[in-house]
């Protein structure tokens, strides 16, 4: 088993992975083509996507992309994480987050911002962004918009409203 940077010749069974991990939750989820858009962006960064292999099948998926909180730059989404179902519960998506985390921190990233289930992303430090006054347009519950800082004082002085690359669809 082994995390590493996503081979373009993998961008199509990667975006089937996710699609079908984004399936069940939301039927109208369109992430596997969210990854070919952020892949499009001018900021899109190869070592910021990474897949998990397993028996040299690819099991796993995380993104990172930039944002902007308020007017500072030095922050990064993860959007989307996906692990395959049948995969689900082993500590694969813990590991993805923890490379991902790692390789922000080594490129002088700040934070990261997770719109997710908080029962799953608290145990990884991530809390409610409310707390740094970090908001969001999104219509999302306060609790499921989390923000984890990078390193100490990652946010101080930071506050605003995320803005998301136009891939998303979200500004």
């Amino acid at each position: 088993m082994s995390i590493r940077t996503i081979k373009p010749n993998e961008f199509e069974k990667v975006g089937i992975l996710v699609k079908e991990a984004f399936l069940e939750e939301n039927p109208q989820a369109d992430e596997d083509q969210l990854i070919a858009r952020l892949r499009d962006e001018i900021t899109y960064e190869e070592d910021f996507e990474v897949v998990y292999e397993q028996n040299k099948a690819v099991v796993g998926h995380g993104m990172l992309s930039d944002i902007v909180i308020g007017d500072e730059t030095g922050f990064l989404a993860l959007a989307p994480l996906a692990v395959k179902k049948s995969e689900r519960n082993q500590g694969y998506g813990a590991d993805l987050i923890k490379t991902l985390e790692e390789r922000a921190i080594e490129n002088g990233y700040r934070a990261i911002s997770i719109l997710g289930d908080p029962a799953y992303y608290n145990r990884f430090g991530y809390v409610p962004a409310e707390k740094y006054h970090v908001t969001t347009t999104l219509d999302v519950p306060d609790d499921y918009y989390l923000i984890k800082e990078l390193v100490p004082n990652g946010l101080k002085d930071v506050s605003g409203e995320v803005r998301y690359l136009d891939s998303f669809g979200l500004n």
